[in-house]
């Protein structure tokens, strides 16, 4: 706790234990040592609030965090406690450079099979998988690191609803 105490003139005190509230799991780092050394040690594992966190605190953002995912369903995602979570879209935004073995382990081969190749460039020179559909409908992938959240998270939020309306011909559709 002594890391709080070391933050407090900057507010993260209040935001840290309005997340705890909401059921938002972190950690301070090794032994209190914060993001840096995380970065360091294992390339990630932080999170810099990039404007989600009051959104979070005030329940305008919701979380599950309670239980694992188990798999997908018609209509959304089952975790492992047996709830269930209606989605229209997901986002697997989880650092993975190639994500079809996470996938795999939590879709299945069905679904996988289907994913575009991931990394690498498509003939409009363009990074294959990274922000863009994944080839299955309602998947979509944010792949990078936390400063290419804010702008790239913009323009995949702009290629889903160009899919969705048709806007692009077949640019960007599955």
């Amino acid at each position: 706790m002594e890391a709080l105490n070391t933050c407090h003139y900057l507010g993260a005190r209040e935001m840290i234990e309005g997340l705890k509230a909401k059921g938002f799991k972190f950690t301070l780092g090794y032994e209190g040592s914060g993001l840096f050394i995380l970065g360091m040690l294992r390339g990630g594992g932080y999170y810099i609030d990039v404007g989600a966190s009051q959104k979070i605190i005030d329940g305008k953002i919701e979380l599950k965090s309670d239980s694992v995912l188990e798999k997908f369903t018609k209509n959304g995602l089952k975790f492992e406690d047996g709830s269930e979570l209606a989605a229209d879209v997901v986002i697997f935004a989880t650092g993975y450079t190639d994500i079809r073995g996470f996938i795999r382990r939590i879709c299945g081969d069905e679904i996988t099979d289907q994913v575009k190749d991931v990394g690498g460039l498509d003939k409009e020179g363009e990074m294959k998988g990274f922000w863009r559909d994944s080839g299955v409908e309602g998947l979509h992938f944010a792949m990078g690191n936390i400063m290419m959240a804010r702008p790239f998270s913009l323009s995949l939020a702009l290629q889903i609803k160009a899919m969705e309306e048709g806007i692009f011909g077949d640019r960007y559709s599955l």
